[in-house]
């Protein structure tokens, strides 16, 4: 009996132990072992995870460049250098890499946006673009530092285009042009480069002055509306203020005087940052002046004084990025006054911040306005919008808050 229990367990274990080799033979065969049941199902689980996920960031990222004062976006094909609203309100310029292009202002709210590709044939990158107030603008070039007028058209010519080439004016031997303005009287453009030259120029291309400082470096220049003086931010912590020198017309003539040339000592100077200044703008009706510098603080002064009784301006109000709690301290690279002269628009990495001109008080961040850094603003003649660029290669319209706030 016990033989037969004996031989029964042989038979059985015999069974079981094929059982085992034929299933670890077609493991083989197959090519891979079988895992368990519960690694296949996360396998087939986490695939299926990332998908899940994936329009969440994608989505997340679109909220986060989005700001409830945004009104549009133009997304630039290449590289975004410049940006410049048409003090006529009728176009929003930007150059790139390639060429620039007219937006119409008009159209801007639109999903169908409006715009005009400048056709630029043989000449290299443009940097800067620059309008004048009766409908011209005017390009600076990278490589050859060559500029280039247009005229602004008011209704499409034979070619389908709103804008004709004027004139191109010869190359500047000088440093990167870091800024560029038409003169308040229409008849001239002034540059001025990092290498602390500043050049004006005729509409014929016929130089009317230069101005070379020989200081460390110009970050920028600007001349004042009503065309007197001529404002210098380099790398020292004060702004020199030259005067403009004129020709008065023939006796008999309704012409206006004519622009002659730059004082070459500046008349006076305003003291009150501690650092470089990187920024200067006159405000609309040249009574004041805004700047921003490394020290950490934007500055308006007051310049409406009486120069020949030898009184110098003096800052009216002040202000500074707000800065966390043991964060290391900001500062406003670029600083703009609005045309109405009620608001200072000051961008800061992603964000703009509003400050009232009138009480220096700081009115609204605006948080997320772009996915990259801005690099530059232009305030729309109404003073009801900015238009921004930034590194995240797109321009942005917004809204302004109100400035009784």
């Amino acid at each position: 009996m016990e033989g037969a229990y004996f031989l029964i367990a042989i038979f059985f274990g015999s069974l079981i132990l094929g059982l085992l080799v034929s299933k670890k033979a077609a493991s083989l065969v197959s090519g891979q072992p079988k895992a368990p049941a519960a690694e296949n199902q996360k396998a087939v689980k986490k695939p299926v995870k990332q998908q899940q996920q994936q329009p969440k960031a994608s989505a997340k990222k679109v909220v986060e460049a989005n700001h409830p004062a945004w009104l549009a976006e133009m997304k630039g094909k290449d590289e975004i250098r410049s940006i410049a609203w048409d003090p006529r309100n009728r176009f929003l310029a930007a150059t790139t890499k390639e060429t620039v292009v007219l937006y119409d202002v008009d159209s801007l709210v639109e999903k169908s946006k409006k715009s005009y590709p400048v056709k630029i044939d043989g000449m290299d990158s443009p940097v800067n673009v620059a309008f004048s107030t009766n409908g011209f603008f005017v390009l600076s070039y990278s490589e050859k530092r060559e500029l280039e007028a247009y005229a602004t058209l008011k209704k499409k010519n034979e070619e389908g285009k709103l804008y004709k080439f004027l004139k191109r004016f010869p190359g500047q031997d000088h440093g990167d042009i870091v800024s560029l303005q038409v003169t308040p009287d229409c008849k001239n453009i002034m540059t001025a480069a990092r290498d602390t030259t500043i050049t004006i120029m005729n509409l014929k291309g016929v130089q009317v002055d230069k101005l070379q400082t020989k200081q460390l470096q110009y970050n920028m220049a600007t001349i004042s509306p009503d065309g007197k003086y001529l404002a210098i931010a380099a790398a020292m912590s004060d702004i020199k203020l030259h005067k403009l020198n004129y020709t008065a017309p023939a006796p008999g003539t309704e012409e206006a005087p004519t622009l002659s040339g730059i004082e070459k000592t500046f008349f006076t100077r305003l003291e009150g940052h501690t650092g470089g200044v990187t920024w200067v703008q006159f405000s609309s009706d040249s009574k004041k002046m805004l700047s921003t510098s490394k020290d950490g603080t934007w500055k308006l002064w007051d310049i409406s004084v009486d120069f020949k009784a030898g009184l110098t301006p003096k800052v009216i109000l002040t202000g500074s990025p707000p800065v966390p709690e043991g964060k290391a301290k900001l500062f406003y690279p670029k600083v703009y006054l609005s045309p109405d002269n009620r608001l200072i628009a000051a961008p800061l990495n992603k964000e703009i911040h509003f400050w009232s001109a009138e009480t220096g008080k700081l009115i609204e961040i605006y948080n997320n306005s772009h996915l990259g850094y801005i690099s530059e603003l232009t305030w729309s003649p109404d003073s009801d919008r900015v238009a921004t660029f930034a590194s995240d290669n797109v321009i942005r319209v917004f809204k302004v808050p109100s400035v009784n706030k």
